[in-house]
């Protein structure tokens, strides 16, 4: 299991250092390891025995840095922490502090323009997200795009609700996967999302939306909301 991209084998620049080349243990060995494609990043590579992580050994050809049997939480921690966070990972972080339940399209795009407007510094890696004042407020597709990647990557689920809409929720392995993106930033930021999921998701759309437009009356510009 490999958080980020998958690039192909050969292309994994880490080295075990002298103690799993000396071991003869047969367990799962989780690496804090720098991949080289397709632009260097941090990453946590989790092997199911030692033939295996040598054979990535084997197939390495530069010495950056590992770290053996470092737990998950402390390698997603590891990795915000050199790398920061892209939006992908907030968005699922958000989907996470739900513990599985699911978001209505206008809670996942007020729960996610609410994390990103009051923790600014928290997504600096790749493109944010870019909300704009549209029918009932805040509004970016890119949301759902996200949202959809990853279900592709079976971290979340997209499913058709009873109405016309979507619903949206982080899947099992997800949780898991969110759980420790909220593991690895500050307390406060992530009290901040655990707070604004259940909130966004305990209010009906008119209250909803009416609640975002009385903090933030800019968002209402370009509404078709009359609640």
């Amino acid at each position: 299991m490999i958080v980020g991209d998958s690039p192909p084998p050969s292309t994994f620049a880490v080295r075990l250092n002298q103690r799993l080349r000396m071991s003869n243990e047969r367990t799962n060995i989780e690496l804090f390891a720098r991949i080289a494609w397709p632009s260097p990043r941090w990453v946590c590579i989790s092997t199911t025995s030692l033939a295996v992580g040598l054979r990535i050994i084997k197939l390495s050809r530069v010495h950056l840095h590992v770290n053996i049997r470092i737990k998950w939480a402390k390698c997603a921690a590891a990795i915000i922490g050199v790398e920061g966070m892209n939006r992908r990972q907030i968005l699922l972080a958000i989907l996470a502090a739900a513990d599985g339940q699911p978001f209505t399209p206008v809670q996942i795009q007020k729960a996610t323009f609410l994390v990103t407007r009051n923790l600014p510094g928290l997504v600096n890696q790749g493109q944010a997200f870019n909300f704009s004042p549209y029918d009932y407020g805040p509004f970016d597709s890119s949301v759902y795009s996200e949202a959809e990647l990853l279900r592709v990557e079976g971290l979340a689920d997209v499913n058709q609700s009873s109405g016309r809409w979507r619903t949206y929720a982080a899947s099992p392995q997800g949780i898991l996967r969110g759980k420790e993106i909220l593991a690895g930033i500050g307390e406060t930021q992530r009290d901040y999302i655990q707070k604004v999921a259940a909130w966004v998701r305990s209010l009906d759309f008119a209250t909803l939306v009416k609640s975002i437009y009385e903090a933030y009356p800019e968002t209402k510009v370009n509404s078709v909301f009359q609640g």
